[in-house]
């Protein structure tokens, strides 16, 4: 049920709706936060979701390297902690969250519709979800085009800059499960060039949205702020 008070956090946040308001608004941010108290403590449907357990528990249509050199074909990963210990031509970067876990590195297909990242998860029916991770380009020429799936829906695209590899973007979607009982999950890099177009993906998340007073702030404030929400909310 929305509550009095939960149309008073809305109504503020329609107030202050630009990045840099919540960002620079201790009262906003604090408010949002109660808001999605119930989404941060979701249960991510992915398992591995931030790689640390290696490669293990999603599948690939590419090719899984300990290391990646440039006479090396495309459509290869791998999962790592620093960039340029998969392929030393790479800038050095750590994962979403340095020095926490690993990441997927990846030496984009030159082979149109190939995922680089997949899994199926179990899902309840007519039920909203969130499909959510980081993205950043591996090196600075030929940004990835990262398409990211539900089972056949798209959920958007992300290109990653070229200009500072290791800059981590946040991506998101949403998707309704119908009549669905379970759903692969995929991310494609539509770009298939052969020279750059190296990516790397983390900290990737598919929960259920919860109804009531986060759905109706989910509609003011979108997708993304509340990803990055129930992120924060987390640590």
């Amino acid at each position: 049920m929305v509550t009095a008070d939960d149309w008073l956090c809305v109504s503020h946040a329609k107030e202050h709706i630009s990045m840099k308001s919540i960002f620079h608004s201790f009262t906003l941010t604090a408010c949002l936060l109660a808001t999605v108290g119930a989404t941060a403590h979701a249960q991510n449907l992915i398992t591995n979701a931030d790689f640390s357990g290696g490669n293990t528990g999603f599948t690939s249509d590419y090719e899984f390297v300990l290391t990646n050199i440039s006479t090396t074909p495309t459509a290869e990963y791998g999962v790592v902690l620093l960039s340029n210990t998969w392929n030393i031509n790479f800038p050095a970067f750590g994962d979403n969250t340095p020095g926490i876990s690993n990441m997927l590195i990846a030496n984009g297909s030159a082979v149109a519709g190939q995922a680089f990242w997949s899994q199926t998860v179990a899902v309840t029916q007519n039920t909203t979800y969130v499909f959510s991770g980081f993205a950043t380009s591996a090196f600075t020429q030929s940004a990835p085009v990262i398409e990211y799936f539900a089972g056949t829906t798209s959920l958007g695209i992300i290109t990653p800059s070229t200009a500072t590899p290791g800059t981590f973007e946040f991506f998101t979607g949403t998707w309704n499960s119908g009549t669905n009982t379970s759903v692969e999950l995929r991310l494609v890099d539509n770009n298939l060039a052969e020279n750059g177009n190296d990516l790397a993906v983390d900290d990737l998340s598919f929960v259920a949205v919860p109804e009531g007073s986060t759905a109706a702030l989910l509609a003011l404030v979108g997708v993304p702020m509340l990803g990055f929400l129930r992120r924060r909310a987390t640590k």
